[in-house]
């Protein structure tokens, strides 16, 4: 029987290669208890159809509020303060409205509208990695392309975007409870200047996701402040560990199989398949939460 007590699906050499424990775990115990990090210990469920199912059964929740959790997986949440509340983190209807008001501020014109900069940004980045003799793909490419369009969609300007991408940096290094308790500062000046930025599109609206935010309605609804600053919080994370994951494991994939790599440059048109591949082989995020 394998020994769930010492699976920490936060340590880094569980991370480097879950997949035979994974494995293990869905012919031995499809349904346990781990742990995450030293104090929190959630359970996991490995088996499609029963993640299917558990996911989609009302009994279960995503409100944190809603849980009996124990105490120290509960001042998590109360440390995140108004940030905690985002479709992340809520039930239907709350769930449906904020997902409704977050579609009328994100629409497809204004994602095609981005088209341009990321390819333009991207070849800048490929660019100057193509004149060095050695390149960090996480740092040099796979962390400034999405810290550097999101800072841009949500309006932050340039004079602040070093001090935002390394928020944003500290916020989303939140694996366990100690690296959240030394992300605490970083939480701090971030609501600080959202808030003020939220204060500022509300006097002066700009062609940027923070205004359509605050003007986004439906009916007489509207994203009240501490939605709104989620709002903006789960988009950067969401867009920033995403982006940065899918780039990093996709290379190393490619990197792993030479043969899927030479095909891969052989024929460029089958690139938008090769993204769906990677996102399935590779997931950006290995775990859904419930």
């Amino acid at each position: 029987m394998f020994d769930m007590a010492h699976i920490d699906v936060t340590n880094p050499q569980f991370k480097a290669n879950p997949y035979p424990i994974y494995e293990q775990l869905r012919r031995e115990a499809p349904v346990c208890r781990v742990r995450v990090g030293r104090w929190l210990s959630p359970w996991l469920i490995t088996r499609y159809d029963d993640v299917v199912t558990a996911l989609k059964d009302e009994r279960f929740t995503k409100d944190p509020w809603k849980a009996q959790l124990p105490f120290q997986q509960m001042w998590i949440f109360w440390l995140s303060g108004p940030f905690a509340h985002h479709m992340l983190s809520s039930d239907a209807p709350d769930h449906t409205r904020l997902r409704d008001l977050g579609q009328r501020a994100f629409t497809p014109r204004l994602v095609e509208g981005l088209r341009p900069r990321i390819e333009s940004l991207t070849d800048e980045l490929l660019d100057r990695a193509a004149g060095q003799d050695r390149i960090d793909v996480i740092r040099d490419y796979a962390l400034p392309l999405p810290t550097t369009v999101i800072a841009e969609i949500l309006g932050v300007p340039v004079s602040d975007r070093q001090r935002f991408q390394r928020w944003s940096a500290a916020m989303v290094d939140v694996a366990s409870p100690l690296q959240i308790l030394r992300s605490v500062p970083s939480f701090r000046a971030f609501f600080r200047y959202i808030r003020e930025l939220v204060k500022q599109r509300r006097q002066r609206p700009e062609n940027d996701l923070i205004s359509a935010l605050v003007a986004a309605e439906d009916a007489d609804d509207k994203l009240d402040e501490d939605e709104l600053r989620a709002m903006v919080l789960l988009l950067l994370v969401a867009g920033y560990e995403t982006t940065v994951n899918l780039i990093g494991n996709g290379t190393l994939a490619l990197i792993e199989n030479p043969g899927e790599s030479e095909k891969l440059r052989a024929q460029p048109s089958l690139m938008p398949s090769a993204v769906e591949e990677l996102l399935r082989y590779s997931s950006p995020l290995g775990i859904a939460q419930q």
